[in-house]
């Protein structure tokens, strides 16, 4: 008996390649040569490979490079360091602050903003203090020792800083004061003011009361009050004007300022009896302005502190960096085991299991489990897998110290010593598997039992981070061995397998009968020629009602279609160009019902590159629902509502944007060339093994990037708070808002449900990473998941491995709430190359430019999506181009998706990737009994 492993390396090594560069035979060549005997130090090797040649792939992340490794606690850690190179950086970047704050010295009006704010004789002495040092900057050490005089130096101190020491209602009578003193430069004034009008904006964006208080104060400054309009259209342009008026007034060319002495102590004005309400936050605001850009802040930061938390910031954030890749790395390695016996060869490929992602069984479970319960626990070191977490410098591991075990989806686990002289385990040498899915196997107890006496003693209940639960109720694979024998059983690992997690059909509303209509708006005989070449039989023929039937939005059995627009209007033939009609029932009631987007090939846009796109044109269904004006509308008025059935009722929400109409994604088009993006393009669409992280959990670390208040629940950003917090700060994303809706200027977005939405699903192979989550509507998620329900019965095809890619694009509601921090740190990475690493597949260098300079933009954007755009593509082979096949667009913010909706955008994407399943299923549905 022997064995023989091969190590093969399943990733798209697209960019080195195309350089010339061979990654993936370098790294087998390498696990080749360095023989390894533990899955910890598998793990150690592709840390050491990722990190010496982080400067010659263009796969690796360039912050790798950035690190070192500087100890190991063998099976259980590996610890890492900032290289010093990597630390001059910080060096480069403080001695750029001290080079602009000398030229700020320099400049003509720096001695009056300073005297102001610092005393009056600190520029004079800074001035002196400085003359003539050439400012050697070789060490940490004498970046910060500058730093130090300058610090000595500057302190705010005067009259000046009373307004921002002031917090009670005395600084009503200082702020007049400062704005009309001849003394004070006037770029400090149109500061301030410029502050106060911000935070006036920010409350006066919901309240139309305050028009009657504006009134107030342009008669006050005066202003002549405007005339009755809509307030939520001008309120911008309102106080606009009485911006540029305070401004007037606080700047005279010459000598003292004209604000009235009153102008915030009157409580009748619009600055309220609350100093809280707009006057302090001014106040703070206008100090961080004033505190930057005296250089102020940027100064004192620059100490060892500041040092100290640089390094291990940076050190934390690369490592996060590689431990994203390593995890990317392991689950694309497999391993085929060639396995000799009496002169024949047995051949099994393992895949190294799931690297990333444990976190969702691995972690806080409260209350102790016994036998009989469907949990429980298992020791830590049964698992040979790291869990989803890292320290501030190391990678922690859970390891069985003693072996690496290969996992294979229907095969056992097999342990090895090394890679040369491996050794198969089991009874008689035998490979042994057995599968729990359904829980009702002889083996279920005995695995239970047996687990529970094993580790009952060993486990401290509820402890964070203890082990591993163990759900026999849902599709898990426990791999483990029974020996006959002893009547034992041996088990290193339980393999919970991935069951997608975000729901299905079941999540959609279910609409009452008469809220929706169907109609078929193909080419059916187009369709019958097609069903009878692909199924060879010249004589099946069906009609619309017989797609109805097979797609899931008509019962079988019944007479006539009861939802088909055809049957209630007999003569009415709908096109994409009317977004809706009215519909009069015998006894004169009149429903009015509204177009909904469905996959389809508009007569502008979309047409390009699309192979074979009257496919489309011939299977088109239009999709209808029912709307109504709200109680209390004029009749005439046309901002209708969608009926919804919600909690055993109904409301009312916002209409649909039918993308089909000509005229509405001419609007698509206009509001996509204006809105920021983040994109997740050229992906291979394939089956995902990896378990599941919680989306909530990933996301939260955007929250020290976001400028507005937003609260966590334990460690996790809801995305519905986190839409909520959005359109409360942002101005911005409400007009965006309403310009997708094409409502009032005074509706907003209600009690929208947020979810965390992947750009590429879990399902398809993608990951939980900033960068892949947008929030949306929960119905948007619904409609994404339509698609994905659609597309996966080929896609996960192992017959097509490779042949199917995925360009998906977020257009996000306009926003600048997301901050850009020190060294180019953003939300979405630590830098603009890695973002665009892993949101690009294989992105030609061209494009690199253009690329960069989107996601310059998108890094201040919140990632709350207004549109997703869904992009398949498909080549003959793995030698062939792509061509596409089918590029969808849908609402970010839907307020509304039903069954009917999700079964005809699935059977679309079937019947578009893979007409050979589509038209055999139909046949069958029509002759069940001969196809039995």
């Amino acid at each position: 008996m022997s064995c023989k492993l091969t190590f093969k390396i399943d990733m798209d090594f697209g960019a080195d390649v195309t350089a010339g560069k061979n990654p993936r035979a370098d790294l087998e060549t390498y696990l080749r040569q360095h023989p390894f005997n533990s899955s910890y130090q598998l793990y150690l090797l592709i840390c050491d490979f990722l990190i010496k040649n982080a400067a010659n792939y263009e796969f690796i992340d360039t912050e790798i490079g950035d690190l070192k490794i500087v100890g190991t606690i063998p099976c259980k850690s590996i610890n890492f360091a900032l290289t010093e190179q990597a630390k001059l950086r910080w060096i480069d970047g403080k001695k750029t602050v001290l080079d602009d704050f000398l030229i700020f010295l320099k400049k003509p009006a720096t001695k009056v903003i300073i005297t102001s704010v610092f005393g009056g004789d600190n520029f004079e002495r800074l001035v002196i203090g400085l003359a003539g040092k050439d400012l050697p900057l070789p060490t940490p050490a004498s970046v910060i020792a500058v730093a130090d005089t300058l610090r000595k130096l500057y302190v705010p101190a005067g009259n000046f800083m009373s307004l921002f020491r002031l917090r009670d209602d005395a600084i009503r009578d200082v702020l007049p004061v400062f704005l009309n003193a001849a003394n004070i430069n006037k770029g400090l004034k149109l500061g301030f003011i410029g502050c106060l009008m911000d935070r006036m904006m920010g409350r006066a964006k919901k309240r139309r009361n305050d028009k009657a208080r504006i009134d107030k104060l342009r008669l006050k400054i005066g202003l002549l009050a405007r005339p009755k309009e809509s307030y939520f259209k001008t309120y911008t342009e309102n106080l606009g004007e009485v911006k540029e008026k305070l401004i007037a007034m606080a700047c005279p060319n010459a000598g003292q300022g004209t604000i009235p002495a009153d102008l915030f102590t009157n409580k009748d004005l619009y600055f309220l009896d609350k100093i809280s309400e707009v006057i302090i936050p001014a106040v703070d605001d206008f100090q961080q302005v004033v505190f930057d850009s005296t250089y102020y802040n940027k100064l004192s930061r620059i100490s060892m502190d500041n040092f100290n938390t640089f390094v291990a910031e940076e050190t934390k954030a690369n490592i996060s960096v590689l431990y994203e890749l390593l995890a990317t790395m392991l689950d694309s390695i497999s391993v085929e085991c060639v396995y000799t016996k009496n002169n024949q060869n047995t051949n099994y490929v393992f895949n190294l299991y799931s690297f990333f992602g444990l976190k969702t069984y691995v972690g806080k479970v409260t209350g102790a489990n016994f036998p009989g319960d469907d949990y429980m626990y298992c020791q830590d070191n049964t698992i040979d897998i790291p869990l989803n977490e890292q320290g501030s410098d190391k990678i922690s591991f859970y390891n069985t110290q003693d072996n690496i075990y290969l996992y294979g989806a229907d095969k056992n686990v097999i342990p090895f010593d090394s890679p040369a002289f491996p050794q198969l385990f089991g009874v008689n040498n035998q490979v042994t598997y057995t599968g729990l899915e359904t829980g009702k196997d002889v083996g279920y107890m005995q695995l239970k039992l047996w687990m529970y006496s094993q580790f009952r003693t060993n486990t401290q209940m509820g402890r964070e981070g203890i082990g591993m639960i163990i759900n026999f109720q849902r599709t898990y694979q426990p791999f483990y061995v029974y020996n006959d024998t002893d009547k034992t059983l041996v088990t290193h690992l339980i393999n919970p397998v991935e069951t997608g997690g975000g729901g299905s059909i079941g999540r959609c509303e279910q609409p009452a009968k008469e809220n929706y209509l169907w109609y078929f708006a193909g080419n059916i005989n187009k369709l019958i020629t097609e069903a009878r070449v692909v199924l060879q039989n010249a004589a099946f023929t069906f009609n619309d009602f017989h797609l109805a039937t097979y797609i899931g939005i008509e019962k079988k059995g019944t007479a006539l279609p009861g939802n088909s627009l055809e049957r209630w209007c007999r003569g009415l033939k709908p096109t994409a160009n009317g977004r809706y009609f009215n519909l009069t029932l015998p006894n004169k009631s009149v429903f009015r019902y509204y177009l909904c987007n469905m996959p389809y090939v508009p007569v502008a846009g979309r047409t390009v590159n699309v192979v074979n796109s009257d496919r489309l044109t011939n299977f088109q269904f239009f999709y209808y629902r029912r709307a109504m004006l709200p109680a209390g509308e004029d009749p005439g008025s046309e901002y209708y509502k969608i009926v919804k059935s919600s909690d055993g009722g109904f409301e009312n929400v916002s209409l649909p944007v039918p993308l089909q109409m000509p005229a509405v994604y001419a609007a698509f088009v206009a509001f996509k060339k204006k809105s920021n993006t983040i994109k997740n393009k050229g992906n291979y669409l394939k089956a995902n093994k990896k378990m599941r992280a919680a989306a909530g959990a990933v996301m939260a670390s955007i929250y020290p990037f976001y400028k507005n208040s937003v609260a966590l629940s334990n460690n996790n950003l809801s995305a519905t708070t986190f839409f909520n917090s959005v359109t409360e700060y942002s101005t911005e994303a409400v007009n965006s808002w309403q310009l997708i809706k094409s409502v009032r200027d005074t509706d907003e977005p209600g009690e929208i449900t947020q979810e965390w939405c992947h750009l590429l699903g879990h399902g398809d192979g993608g990951d939980e990473r900033v960068g892949n989550f947008v929030s949306g509507s929960r119905d948007c998620n619904s409609e994404q998941l339509s698609i994905e329900t659609g597309q996966r019965m080929t896609t996960h095809n192992g017959a097509y491995k490779n042949l199917f890619m995925l360009k998906t694009t977020a257009y996000l509601l306009s926003d600048s709430s997301m901050e850009v921090k020190a060294g180019g740190k953003t939300y979405l990475g630590t830098s603009l190359q890695s973002v665009i690493r892993k949101a690009y597949t294989n992105l030609a260098i061209k494009d690199k430019p253009k690329t960069e300079a989107e996601m310059q933009k998108t890094v201040t954007n919140a990632p709350v999506a207004g549109f997703i755009r869904y992009k398949i593509f498909l080549r003959a082979n793995v030698n062939q181009p792509f061509q596409k096949v089918f590029d969808y667009a849908f609402e970010g913010q839907s307020e509304f998706f039903d069954i009917n909706q999700f079964r005809i955008i699935s059977a679309t994407l079937l019947y578009l990737l893979n007409k050979e399943a589509f038209y055999k299923g139909l046949y069958q549905s029509m002759n069940p009994v001969a196809t039995k």
